[in-house]
């Protein structure tokens, strides 16, 4: 195991023992990630192994903004050292942001190669930008979403992989949430639902809301045609590409496989603003909830 692991799931066994009370584990998770962002850096830049045991048909696809470009080398480097390697990786950077390549951390530039590559596009489309270039470039390709902050161990890509084999028609994902309903069958409050990383067992079922960005596997011709319609994904979920992703597979009832998993590992980075704080803080996945209910009807109900 190398230090990676250790620390992810080190990490992730913390959620597993609830009889620890919360006053010591919140301590302890805290000091993890401090140790963690501390050390891993120095390990990533140091020891370079790209040896997969097996190479897939996997496209990466993520996004990054300024306040998080520095340490977007080290997720790089997590994907560059999976078991299962990915075919291709791609970071998609707006140039309003990043008007050249001289915006760009010279590591990262560096670590450009016939895997990972760096395109720039027009416009802003925030973190939609994660899904829509591939989807419309790729459509039939399989599909793996990650986050631009995240620590992801050397088994992500393969545990995914092999899940899609045993379940090809679902979307295989790494943390999600229950939905929950009222006793007529409409869905709760965003803040009511059953957030769950299943730390005892994998969970298969339409009423998961997948969140994309913690490692998710999936074919852009398993969602609605309205996957890559833009203008109406900007305008309807603004600031919620997973919302406007699980709405696309819900309309057409695609399955959610979710992995046994755990807490993330965080990238730390100072004064980070993240969009699921402020979506959650200010109600803004309620609102966002209510405009594909409002364009698309009562699509998160209990079906």
């Amino acid at each position: 195991m190398n230090i990676v692991d250790f620390f992810v799931r080190f990490s992730r066994l913390q959620r597993r023992y609830r009889y620890i009370p919360n006053r010591l584990l919140s301590p302890l998770r805290y000091l993890t990630r401090i140790v963690a962002n501390n050390i891993l850096p120095i390990y990533l830049d140091k020891k370079k192994d790209y040896t997969p045991r097996f190479c897939t048909e996997i496209i990466v696809s993520f996004t990054s903004f300024p306040a998080r470009i520095n340490n977007v080398w080290q997720v790089i480097e997590t994907m560059m050292r999976q078991t299962y390697r990915p075919k291709k990786i791609y970071l998609w950077l707006s140039k309003e942001q990043f008007p050249s390549i001289e915006n760009i951390p010279q590591k990262l530039i560096e670590q450009q190669n016939e895997i990972f590559e760096i395109r720039f596009v027009d416009g802003d489309i925030r973190s939609h930008k994660k899904y829509y270039y591939i989807a419309k470039e790729s459509p039939d390709s399989l599909i793996f979403l990650i986050d631009d902050d995240i620590y992801y161990d050397t088994q992500i890509i393969e545990r995914s992989y092999r899940a899609h084999l045993e379940h090809p028609n679902c979307i295989i994902c790494n943390l999600g949430s229950l939905l929950t309903f009222n006793e007529d069958g409409t869905r709760k409050q965003f803040s009511e639902w059953n957030r769950t990383t299943t730390t005892n067992g994998n969970y298969l079922g339409l009423d998961l809301m997948f969140g994309s960005g913690a490692g998710t596997l999936f074919r852009p011709n398993m969602m609605h045609p309205d996957l890559t319609n833009i203008e109406l994904a900007k305008d309807l979920t603004p600031l919620a590409d997973d919302l406007w992703l699980n709405a696309m597979s819900r309309m057409v009832n695609t399955n959610r496989y979710l992995l046994k998993n755990g807490p993330l590992l965080p990238i730390m980075t100072k004064n980070d603003k993240k969009l699921s704080t402020i979506n959650c803080d200010n109600h803004k996945n309620d609102e966002q909830l209510a405009n594909l209910e409002i364009h698309y009807g009562r699509i998160f109900d209990k079906i």
